[in-house]
This record gives C-alpha cells, sequence and structure tokens, in this order.
C-alpha cells in the first residue's frame, strides 16, 4: 500500500511543481475514473456481504496491498487536497529539492496511520464489534462509498 500511495504523492508532486505539464483534462478523467472506481469497490462490498460472514483473508497480501495502494482512487485527491492545502501560501517555493523532505514526512505520517489502524483493530472489543457486525457494516461502507463516488463524479463534471 506505501507503494501505491508513494506513487500518488509522485503526482502530487509533479502536478503542483509542474502544473503546466498536466492539462486540466487529464484530471476531469482521472477524477471520473476514481469515482467510477470507488462505486464498483461499493459493489464488490455488496457482493461480498451478501456472499461472506467472516473476515477474508488475503491469499496475496504483497500483491494485494501494492494494488490497492495504486488503485485506490482516494489517495491521489486526498494528497493533493491536503498537500496544497497546508502549502498553499508556499506553492511557488516548492521546488524539486523539496521533494525528499516531505516524502520523508508523508513516509512518518503512513507509518503512523498504518499503527494506529493495526493498533485499534487489534483491540479485542473492536474485532469482535466488526466480526459480529460485518454484513450491516459492509453495507453502509457500500453506501458509503457509492455517496463518495457519485460526489466525485458530480465534482468534475459540474
Amino acid at each position: 500500500a506505501f507503494i501505491g500511495d508513494s506513487i500518488w504523492l509522485f503526482l502530487v508532486f509533479v502536478s503542483l511543481i509542474e502544473a503546466d505539464l498536466l492539462p486540466p483534462l487529464f484530471f476531469n478523467g482521472l477524477g471520473i475514473i476514481c469515482g467510477g472506481y470507488i462505486i464498483f469497490l461499493a459493489y464488490k462490498i455488496y457482493q461480498s456481504a451478501k456472499n461472506e460472514n467472516k473476515i477474508r483473508a488475503f491469499k496475496r497480501p504483497f500483491v494485494d496491498g501494492l494494488l490497492l495502494g495504486i488503485l485506490h482512487p482516494k489517495s491521489y485527491p486526498a494528497f493533493l487536497a491536503i498537500f496544497s492545502a497546508m502549502t498553499f501560501e508556499y506553492l511557488q517555493e516548492v521546488t524539486w529539492k523539496d521533494v525528499p523532505s516531505i516524502f520523508l514526512c508523508g513516509l512518518l505520517g503512513f507509518i503512523g496511520s498504518y499503527l494506529t489502524v493495526l493498533f485499534f483493530a487489534g483491540i479485542p472489543i473492536v474485532k469482535n464489534f466488526y466480526q459480529n457486525n460485518i454484513e450491516k457494516l459492509s453495507y453502509l461502507f457500500a453506501i458509503i462509498f457509492t455517496y463518495f463516488g457519485l460526489s466525485l463524479i458530480w465534482s468534475v463534471l459540474t
């Protein structure tokens, strides 16, 4: 997942530092593709809720994590929105020399966020609640994903 997120982070740098290299149509197309992929994920979550009532183990964790990191459409808009919001007043000063230090901060944030998720997911009450309510939670996640996918497509088209 980190490798995939790193690829998206690199795209953020390209788009912020060399914004004129990528036309607006590229970002609009990316937004529509990402929105469609989020809706596809919602459908997959819905289907799995109908068919399974237990947590499914990944058969290929490295490959699945890499694909999720690269294909997960929220990564690019989230990185772009957060990074540009935090550095808006400094964007004119950001150069390729700044990439390693910003990337290091991203790496530390990535590690911190995953450790936090692993910590909370390992707490017995959280794990039991999830396992006992996986079907209902899956339907809820499918609705949320559908909303975000439609919202992203709507924002691109309007």
